[in-house]
């Protein structure tokens, strides 16, 4: 079960990837991702690694934040 902690370290580390996506900050997105995480997308290839400099490509494609 998990503690109050937990689910507030949770909401924090949601918090920041949302801050990162509206503020077009690809590092920000990925600071909490593991080194090894793998990321699973549906446009192929379905999974990857992570990839700072193909997620700052996406994000430069939008004009202004990102709201999500």
């Amino acid at each position: 079960m998990a503690s109050d902690t937990d689910a507030s370290t949770v909401r924090d580390i949601v918090a920041a990837v949302h801050k990162g996506l509206h503020d077009r900050d690809a590092g920000a997105v990925t600071a909490h991702y593991a080194a090894d995480a793998v990321i699973f997308d549906l446009a192929p290839p379905l999974s990857h690694p992570v990839d700072l400099a193909g997620l700052s490509a996406w994000i430069g494609t939008w004009q202004g934040p990102i709201a999500c």
